[in-house]
C-alpha cells in the first residue's frame, strides 16, 4: 500500500524486502552503555552457511534498549532456514553515560518468519540462560537443534 517493499531495498533507504524474508527475533538483554547485534545464520542458495545481522553493516539500527525486544534481519531470497543466532556487544556512551559498558543476553523468546498469509510461524528455537557478552568483543554463537 505505501510502495515501500522492493525486493532490491538497501538498508537505510526506508524500504525493505518482502517481510516473509525476514527472521524475526524476541530475546532480552540487560545492557548499560551499549547496544547489541544478533546475526542469523541460514545457507545461501548454493547451500553454504552465510551469517545476516541484524544492524546491516549500520550503528544506528543497533539495539540500545534493555529489557526485551524484538528485530529482525532479511534473508535473501531462495536462503535457507535460520539454524542458529549470534550476539555481539558495541560500545554506546554519551554525554550521559555513567559507569562502564555492559550486555547480558538472558533469553531468546522467538525466532519466527511469516507464512505465505503474513502470520507468525513456529518458534524454531527458545533459550533462557545468561551470556555477558564482552564489549567490542567477539560473536556469541546459539545453535539451534544442536546442530
Amino acid at each position: 500500500r505505501e510502495g515501500k517493499i522492493r525486493e532490491d531495498a538497501a538498508a537505510g533507504s526506508g524500504l525493505i524486502p518482502d517481510p516473509r524474508r525476514f527472521v524475526y527475533v524476541e530475546a532480552c538483554t540487560e545492557l548499560r552503555n551499549a547496544a547489541v547485534v544478533f546475526s542469523i545464520r541460514a545457507a545461501d542458495r548454493d547451500g553454504h552457511d552465510a551469517w545476516y545481522d541484524s544492524d546491516r553493516g549500520m550503528p544506528e539500527f543497533r539495539i540500545v534498549r534493555t529489557g526485551c525486544f524484538r528485530g529482525a534481519v532479511p534473508l535473501p531470497a531462495g536462503a535457507g532456514p535460520a539454524s542458529a543466532i549470534r550476539f555481539r556487544a558495541f560500545t554506546k556512551r554519551d554525554e550521559h553515560s555513567q559507569g562502564p559498558s555492559a550486555v547480558t543476553v538472558t533469553r531468546v523468546n522467538r525466532v519466527f518468519t511469516l507464512d505465505r498469509a503474513y502470520l507468525p510461524s513456529t518458534s524454531r528455537f527458545e533459550w533462557t540462560g545468561s551470556i555477558v557478552l564482552e564489549i567490542d568483543g567477539d560473536w556469541h554463537d546459539l545453535v539451534f537443534g544442536g546442530r
